[in-house]
C-alpha cells in the first residue's frame, strides 16, 4: 500500500515549478495585506486543504504562478506537519520568491523531522535573505542535531538584526530539546550584549532561563546584564536565569529585586529563581513577602512552601495562613502546613481547620483551593471521597479538584510502599472510571496507567476502561477519551502506541470569516475592568471563525477565568469550569510564523486539532509555546486589566468593534 502514494507523490513534485516573480501577481495587490484575504477562493481551497490534513491536495500548490499562493501553502503545510511534505518544501526552498522560501524554512521546522536538516543546512550555505536566513536558523533549532547546532553556533550573521534574532530562536529551540554546550552560552551572552536586535536579547536571555545549565562562573555577567539594560522582558528573562548562578552577590541581588522591583513579573522571575537556593537563606525573605500587597508574588511564594517546605515551620505556615488576606495564598499555606507536619495531633488540627473553612466558603474555586490543600494527609482520604462522588450536589471543579487531589495523594503514597492503601486507591479510581462523571474519569485513567505507581498489580479485569472508553461521546469528550486510550493501552501492553484523535476538524466557516475585518477587534468587559483584543483573522481564520461564533452563540456565559498563573497567562473559555470542558466539536490548529509576546491571545488544546472554546492571554513573553499552541489575536488595549485579573473573575460581556 505504501507505494501507490510514493507514486503519486512525485508525480505531484513533477508538477512544480518555480517561475513566479517577487512582486505580488494577477488578484493578488499590495493592499491586500490590508484586506481579508480570504475573498480570494484559492486562498480559501489552500486553508480548507490545510485544515483537511490533506498534504497531497496542498503539494501543488507549490507550483503555482503566483508566488502569494506558495507562500500560503508552505505555511499550510507548517499546520500540517506531515513527513510527505519534506521533499517538496525542500524544493520550495529554491523558490525564486524569498517569502515562500521563509515559510518553506519555518513549515520543515514544524515538521520536527531530522530528515530535513540536510535540507536546512543546504540552503543556509546559499540564502542571501536575512528573512530566510532567520527562519533556517529557527528550523534547525527544532529538527537538528548536534551537527546543526555547530552550523548554527559557527554562522555569521554580520550583526543582521533578522539574522541575530533567527540565531536566537535556533539556540533557544535547541534548549528546549536539551541540546546545547557550553558555546552556547557564550553565544547568548553575546547575542545578549548585542544591541542590532532587541528581540534576539529577549530570546537569548530566554535561553539561559531555559536551558539546563549552570551559570555560577557567568554571575558577575549576569549581573552587569542586569543593571545595564532597560528592556523589561529581557530582564524578567536574565532573573529567571539567577538562580542557575549560586553565588553570595546573586541571592543577595535577587531578595532585593523581589522585595522592590517595580514590575511584579521580573519579582515573580526573582522568587522563582531564589527557589533554586537552599531553604534556610531564602525563607525569611519569603515569609516577609508573603503578607505584602503583591498578591501574584505571594501566590508563587505559597506554592514554594507547598511543593519545597520544610517540617520544621509546619506550625509557622499554619499561624502565617490564618492571618493572610488573600484566599489562594491562604489555602496554599494550609497545604503546605498539612503536607510538612509531622505529628498526627498537628495534622488532625490543620485538617479540622482546612475542612472548617471549606464548609463556610460560598466561593467554588476557593473550595478547590481548601480540597487541594486536603491532599497532604492520607486520613483525608474518606472526605475527598465523599466529595468526588457527591454528584451535582457540588460543582464540577471542586468535584475534579478532589479526585486530582486523591490522585496525587496515591502517588505521595506511591513513594513510601503502602500497598493496602495504594490497592484502596486502585478501587477508588476504578469507581471513578465506572462513575461515568466526566469531572473524575481523566484524572483517574492517567493515575491508573502511570507506570510509576503501577496500580496494574491490583486490577486482574480492566474490562471497565474498554467499556467506559466506548461510552466517550467524540469529539466532546476528547481528553477524557485521550486519557481512558492510554490507560487501555497500558493495560493491553502497549503503552507506547500513539492515541491519534479519530475524528476530522470542524470546517471553517467561510461566509463568516469574508464579514470579518483583518483588523476586527473585540471588547471584553470583565470583573477587573474592559480588555480590548485585535483578532488575526489572515493567519487564523479557523480560531478567529470559531471564536466570534461562540461569543455570538452566548456560549461563553457560565464561563470564568479558572486558571491563573503568575507571569504566565490567564485563561479563559471552559464551560465546566475545572479546564476540561469545551463545544462539541473540535478545530484545527493554525501554526504560523507567530510569537507570543505580552498580551497574545492563543488557544488552549490538549494536543494538536484538539482546540475548542478555550484560550489565553500571555502575562509575557512565552517563546516555548511558540509553534505549539495557535495564535489568533493580540490586546490592543487593557493590558494593565489582564495583569489584574484572578480566578475566579468573570467576563461579563463581549462586544464585537
Amino acid at each position: 500500500m505504501k507505494y501507490p502514494a510514493f507514486i503519486f507523490l512525485f508525480l505531484c513534485l513533477a508538477l512544480i515549478g518555480f517561475t513566479g516573480e517577487i512582486t505580488l501577481q494577477k488578484n493578488e495587490t499590495k493592499s491586500q495585506s490590508r484586506e481579508n484575504i480570504f475573498i480570494d477562493p484559492v486562498i480559501r481551497q489552500i486553508y480548507d486543504l490545510q485544515n483537511q490534513r490533506n498534504t497531497s491536495g496542498l503539494i501543488p500548490f507549490l507550483s503555482s504562478e503566483n508566488p502569494s499562493y506558495r507562500e500560503y501553502t508552505a505555511i499550510a503545510l507548517a499546520s500540517v506537519q506531515s513527513p510527505e511534505s519534506i521533499v517538496p518544501l525542500t524544493k520550495a526552498l529554491s523558490d525564486s520568491n524569498d517569502a515562500t522560501r521563509a515559510a518553506a524554512a519555518y513549515a520543515l521546522g514544524q515538521t520536527r523531522s531530522p530528515l530535513a536538516e540536510i535540507s536546512l543546512l543546504n540552503a543556509l550555505q546559499v540564502e542571501k535573505s536575512s528573512h530566510c536566513i532567520s527562519m533556517i536558523l529557527e528550523a534547525l533549532g527544532k529538527c537538528g542535531s548536534v551537527n546543526a547546532l555547530d552550523s548554527l553556533l559557527n554562522y555569521d550573521t554580520h550583526q543582521e538584526p533578522e539574522a541575530l534574532l533567527g540565531q536566537a530562536r535556533g539556540l533557544y529551540r535547541f534548549a528546549l530539546r536539551n541540546i546545547h554546550n557550553p558555546r552556547c552560552i557564550s553565544l547568548a551572552f553575546s547575542l545578549i550584549e548585542q544591541t542590532r536586535s532587541i528581540d534576539a536579547q529577549r530570546i537569548a536571555a530566554h535561553f539561559l532561563s531555559r536551558a539546563t545549565i549552570i551559570l555560577t562562573p557567568n554571575y558577575e555577567t549576569l549581573l552587569k546584564i542586569y543593571d545595564n539594560t532597560n528592556d523589561l522582558f529581557t530582564r524578567i528573562a536574565i532573573v529567571g536565569s539567577m538562580g542557575k548562578a549560586k553565588h553570595p552577590s546573586i541571592l543577595e541581588r535577587l531578595k532585593t529585586i523581589a522585595c522592590s522591583s517595580l514590575d511584579y513579573r521580573i519579582r515573580v522571575s526573582a522568587v522563582r529563581a531564589l527557589g533554586a537556593f537552599e531553604y534556610p537563606v531564602i525563607k525569611d525573605t519569603f515569609f516577609k513577602l508573603l503578607s505584602g500587597p503583591e498578591s501574584n508574588v505571594a501566590i508563587t511564594i505559597s506554592e514554594y512552601f507547598q511543593a519545597r517546605g520544610n517540617s520544621s515551620d509546619a506550625s509557622l505556615y499554619f499561624k502565617t495562613a490564618k492571618q493572610l488576606k488573600q484566599w489562594r495564598v491562604r489555602a496554599n499555606m494550609y497545604g503546605a502546613a498539612l503536607t510538612f507536619s509531622t505529628t498526627d495531633i498537628q495534622k488532625e488540627e490543620i485538617s479540622k481547620w482546612i475542612t472548617h473553612v471549606y464548609s463556610l466558603s460560598k466561593n467554588t474555586y476557593k473550595k478547590v483551593a481548601l480540597v487541594t490543600a486536603l491532599t497532604g494527609d492520607t486520613r483525608n482520604l474518606p472526605i475527598l471521597e465523599d466529595i468526588a462522588f457527591s454528584g451535582d450536589s457540588i460543582a464540577i471543579p471542586i468535584r475534579s479538584a478532589a479526585i486530582s487531589s486523591l490522585a496525587n495523594m496515591c502517588a505521595n503514597t506511591a513513594g513510601v510502599g503502602d500497598e493496602n492503601l495504594l490497592k484502596t486507591f486502585s478501587t477508588i479510581f476504578k469507581k471513578a472510571i465506572e462513575s461515568g462523571d466526566l469531572a473524575l474519569i481523566s484524572p483517574s485513567a492517567s493515575i491508573l496507567y502511570d507506570p510509576q505507581i503501577n496500580l496494574k498489580r491490583f486490577i486482574t479485569d480492566y474490562s471497565f476502561l474498554s467499556a467506559a472508553l466506548k461510552k466517550c461521546k467524540l469529539p466532546r469528550d476528547l481528553e477524557m477519551w485521550q486519557e481512558l486510550t492510554r490507560a487501555v493501552n497500558y493495560y493491553e501492553g502497549h503503552e507506547n502506541l500513539p492515541v491519534v484523535s479519530p475524528f476530522a476538524n470542524r470546517s471553517i466557516d467561510w461566509e463568516l470569516i469574508k464579514s470579518i475585518s483583518p483588523k476586527q477587534k473585540v471588547l471584553l468587559k470583565t470583573t477587573k475592568g474592559d480588555i480590548v483584543i485585535e483578532l488575526m483573522v489572515n493567519k487564523a481564520p479557523g480560531s478567529v471563525s470559531n471564536f466570534i461564533r461562540l461569543i455570538k452563540e452566548n456560549f461563553y456565559k457560565h464561563s470564568t477565568f479558572h486558571r491563573v498563573v503568575p507571569n504566565f497567562v490567564i485563561q479563559y473559555g471552559c464551560p465546566r469550569g475545572d479546564g476540561s470542558g469545551g463545544p462539541d466539536y473540535t478545530i484545527g490548529s493554525e501554526f504560523g510564523p507567530l510569537y507570543y509576546g505580552e498580551g497574545t491571545v492563543g488557544m488552549a488544546s490538549s494536543g494538536k486539532d484538539t482546540e475548542g472554546s478555550q484560550w489565553f492571554i500571555t502575562h509575557s513573553l512565552s517563546p516555548h509555546l511558540d509553534g505549539q499552541y495557535s495564535i489568533f489575536g493580540r490586546v490592543i488595549s487593557g493590558m494593565d486589566v489582564v495583569h489584574r485579573i484572578g480566578i475566579g473573575d468573570c467576563i461579563s460581556s463581549f462586544k464585537i468593534l
